[in-house]
C-alpha cells in the first residue's frame, strides 16, 4: 500500500463498520490539500486491491469485515493519524446558533466510534468530541448520558488546559446546563459560577461569551427562586448582546425568551413577559426554519403566558402552533413532549369551556 492508501485505511478503521457514501467521506476527510477526487480515487484503488467493499448504487465504501479488528493494531493508529478527520467531525457536531440539532444526529455514531477507540487519550480534539456528543444527547433529552460524556470532557480539560482556559469555562458552562435539566440546581450553579469566574479573568466586559454565562446563571437563579439575582444577571446578558449583535441575532432571541419566562413565572408581569416573547418570536421567525424547535418553544411559552392572563383565544392559537412544530421536531419519548401535552390539554379545555 502507498502512503495515501495507508492513511485512508486508518480513517476507515475508526469509522462505524458500515458503508460511507462519497458525500459523507468528503465531509469527514476533505482538507485544503486533500480534495474530493483524491478521496474517491484512493477508495476505488483500495476496493480494486480487495481491501474495501464498494456499493455501486450508493457510491459508498466500507472496510472488509475481516479487517476491522486487524487494522488498528496492524497500522498502530494513534490520535495524530486522524487529526484532520477529528477536526472535521467536531465541526459537524458542534453547536452553532440557529442550527437544528437533529441535523447532527447522523454523525453521532462516528463520534462514539472514535471515543470508544481513544477513550483514554488526553487530547484537546477528544475533549471537544466528548463535549459535542454530550450536547446532542442533551438536546435529545438523554440527560444522564449527556452528563457522563460532559464529565469526561471536563476530566480531560482539567488535565490539559490551564485553570483559566476558555475551553474549560465552556465545559463548565455546558455541564451546568445539563445539571439544570436534571434538576440539580446547586451543582448547576457551582459549575456556572466557575465559568463566570474564568470568563471575567480572560474576556472584556462586553464579550459575547460572558453574555452567555450571565444568561445561563440567571436561569439557575430562577430555578432556585432567587428572582433578584436572576433578573440582575439576565439584564447584564441582554445589555452586552444589544451592544454587540444585530437586532435579529439568534442569541438575542434566546435572552428575550428567557427574560419573558422570568417576568411570567417569577415576577408576574404579564405585559413584559408578552413583550419580550414576541420580540424573540419576531427574530426566530426571520432567522430560523418554520419548523425549528426553538420557534416551537417560543410559541409554547407565549401560549402559557396568554393562558395565565386568561387570553384563551391567543393561548389556543399558539399552543397549536407549538404542538405542530415540536411533535415533529423532537424525537418520540423526549421529556418535553409530555409537558407540552399537559399544557395543550389544559389550554384546550379552558378554551372549549369559555
Amino acid at each position: 500500500l502507498n502512503e495515501e492508501q495507508v492513511w485512508m485505511m486508518k480513517q476507515l478503521a475508526v469509522m462505524p463498520p458500515r458503508f460511507h457514501n462519497r458525500e459523507q467521506l468528503n465531509s469527514l476527510l476533505c482538507t485544503k490539500e486533500r480534495k474530493k477526487e483524491d478521496i474517491f480515487h484512493t477508495c476505488k484503488s483500495l476496493h480494486q486491491a480487495g481491501w474495501l467493499i464498494y456499493n455501486q448504487d450508493d457510491v459508498a465504501f466500507k472496510l472488509h469485515p475481516i479487517l476491522l479488528e486487524l487494522i488498528p493494531e496492524y497500522f498502530n493508529i494513534n490520535i495524530d493519524d486522524i487529526r484532520e478527520h477529528l477536526y472535521n467531525l467536531n465541526e459537524l457536531l458542534k453547536y452553532k446558533a440557529g442550527y437544528n440539532f437533529l441535523d447532527k444526529v447522523p454523525w453521532m455514531d462516528n463520534g462514539e466510534q472514535i471515543l470508544e477507540i481513544f477513550k483514554d487519550v488526553g487530547d484537546k480534539g477528544i475533549a471537544f468530541l466528548w463535549d459535542n456528543v454530550s450536547l446532542i444527547y442533551q438536546d435529545l433529552g438523554n440527560y444522564k448520558e449527556a452528563l457522563g460524556y460532559q464529565l469526561k470532557a471536563i476530566k480531560i480539560g482539567e488535565e490539559i488546559f490551564d485553570a483559566n482556559h476558555p475551553n474549560l469555562a465552556t465545559f463548565y458552562n455546558d455541564v451546568s446546563s445539563i445539571y439544570q435539566d436534571l434538576g440539580n440546581y446547586k451543582k448547576a450553579l457551582e459549575f456556572q459560577l466557575k465559568s463566570i469566574e474564568i470568563g471575567k479573568q480572560i474576556y472584556k466586559e462586553n464579550h459575547p461569551q460572558l453574555a452567555v454565562f450571565y444568561n445561563n446563571v440567571s436561569s439557575i437563579y430562577q430555578n432556585l427562586r432567587n428572582n433578584v439575582k436572576a433578573l440582575e444577571y439576565l439584564l447584564k446578558s441582554i445589555e452586552i448582546k444589544e451592544q454587540i449583535y444585530e437586532e435579529t441575532h439568534p442569541s438575542l432571541a434566546n435572552s428575550y425568551s428567557n427574560i419573558s419566562l422570568l417576568y411570567n413565572e417569577r415576577l408576574n408581569d404579564y405585559e413584559e413577559a408578552i413583550h419580550f416573547q414576541l420580540k424573540a418570536i419576531k427574530i426566530r421567525e426571520k432567522t430560523l426554519e418554520h419548523n425549528h424547535p426553538s420557534l416551537g418553544t417560543s410559541y409554547w411559552i407565549l401560549a402559557t403566558i396568554y393562558y395565565k392572563n386568561n387570553e384563551l383565544q391567543k393561548a389556543y392559537e399558539y399552543i397549536i402552533k407549538a404542538d405542530e412544530i415540536l411533535t415533529k421536531a423532537l424525537p418520540q419519548g423526549h421529556p418535553r413532549l409530555q409537558n407540552l401535552a399537559g399544557w395543550k390539554v389544559a389550554i384546550l379545555q379552558a378554551y372549549n369551556n369559555k
